[in-house]
């Protein structure tokens, strides 16, 4: 009987506490309630319109912000226009997140106070000053970034620091150097995984360089590892953001570090030199950690259909479906014939045999009605495991 008691004991002070804490916290939840109404109260239509725009410029909210402005206001400068000048300035400022204070209603204008963390200059703060009309808040220009006068246009003068190297696993330099005249090593073997430098390929990947605070035309990677690794090679940018003529904010220039790959210059070596002049690719991995140590041809730089790789997900769906067995047997033939079409195996070679030889062999005339019977949406299935898609 003992036990029982204890736990009707426990119960019941169990339940006194609940009934003792519960005006504790209706206390803190009403309390809190209406701190937030007496701060909400206390600010006048200005300062709450403000304190709105405030908000959602934090959320990177354009719509938000111009709905916060006064309808005549809305009417005069339009919402495409209006956040179009919020993209530039934050491209211009390589502006990442926005902070804002409380806005303080001084006259005719509210004053809001608002940091900017800008990846090339840090943290830049300052006050936006915005109009308080009849109708409510209005908006200039220079509300685009905080410390910008009437009149001042924000800029920029950057410059990019010298290129990171790109080593092989050994240490050994596989492209080095500034980027208008970068060095490789390894010879022919190394230009085929390095890759090349030169200008961006596409306005939109120049426009994402200049957002991260590179000067126009800065040289990007175009092929090969200088491509892939770009954002590690080009460090960060430096200089100084502008009001006007006045420095908002000013920084230096920062290299990346070097940049060590998988890549063994001797597997490497042999790969280009296997594949001589040949159109093709070859891609050398270790089966133990996934690691690549070679890249040769087109094997990245220039993407191509999955060909004869995909075998490999063709083998693991119909292993796994049961469709077939390692040692499961399939004739010897030049071709197979799938909706009509000839499909070939390479160079017209004859081709066949039991499951294994048939993919050691890469034969087509087995693999491509393997591929049908095992059907599109398991093939997919077993790609996406493989990372495909």
């Amino acid at each position: 009987m003992e036990p029982m008691a204890s736990s009707a004991q426990q119960n019941a002070r169990r339940r006194r506490l609940t009934h003792r804490a519960l005006p504790t916290v209706v206390a803190l939840a009403a309390a809190v309630v209406i701190a937030v109404l007496l701060a909400f109260v206390g600010q006048s239509d200005a300062e709450q319109a403000a304190a709105r725009l405030a908000r959602a410029w934090e959320r990177g909210d354009a719509r938000g912000m111009h709905a916060a402005l006064a309808p005549a206001t809305r009417r005069e400068v339009r919402r495409r226009a209006f956040a179009r000048s919020y993209e530039r300035a934050g491209a211009m400022s390589t502006g990442t997140s926005v902070l804002a204070g409380e806005p303080d209603e001084e006259g005719a204008r509210v004053r809001l106070p608002v940091a900017v963390r800008t990846r090339a200059f840090g943290e830049v703060r300052g006050e936006v000053s915005l109009p308080v009309l009849e109708d409510g808040l209005g908006w200039t220009p220079e509300a685009v970034f905080p410390g910008l006068a009437p009149g001042e246009r924000l800029s920029r003068r950057t410059d990019a620091p010298p290129r990171a190297a790109i080593l092989a696993g050994d240490g050994r330099v596989l492209a080095a150097g500034p980027a208008s005249a970068r060095r490789v090593g390894l010879g022919r073997a190394g230009t085929s995984v390095a890759g090349a430098v030169g200008p961006a390929p596409s306005s939109e990947e120049s426009e994402a360089t200049f957002a991260r605070g590179f000067p126009p035309g800065t040289a990007v990677g175009v092929s090969g590892l200088e491509r892939i690794l770009d954002r590690r090679l080009l460090g960060t940018p430096g200089g100084r953001l502008l009001a006007g003529r006045r420095t908002l904010a000013a920084s230096r220039p920062r290299a990346a570090a070097d940049v060590r790959t998988t890549i063994d210059p001797g597997v490497q070596e042999a790969a280009a030199g296997a594949l001589g002049e040949r159109f093709g690719g070859i891609a050398a991995l270790d089966p133990r950690t996934g690691e690549i140590r070679a890249l040769a041809g087109v094997a990245f730089s220039a993407p191509q259909p999955p060909g004869s790789t995909f075998k490999i997900v063709t083998a693991t769906a119909a292993l796994e479906a049961g469709a077939v067995r390692p040692q499961s047997r399939f004739p010897v033939q030049t071709k197979a014939v799938i909706d009509g079409v000839d499909l070939e195996n390479a160079n017209g070679e004859s081709c066949g045999g039991t499951f294994v030889e048939s993919f050691a062999q890469s034969c087509n005339s087995v693999f491509a009605p393997l591929g049908v019977r095992v059907g599109a949406r398991r093939l997919l299935a077993t790609a996406r495991r493989y990372g495909f898609g």
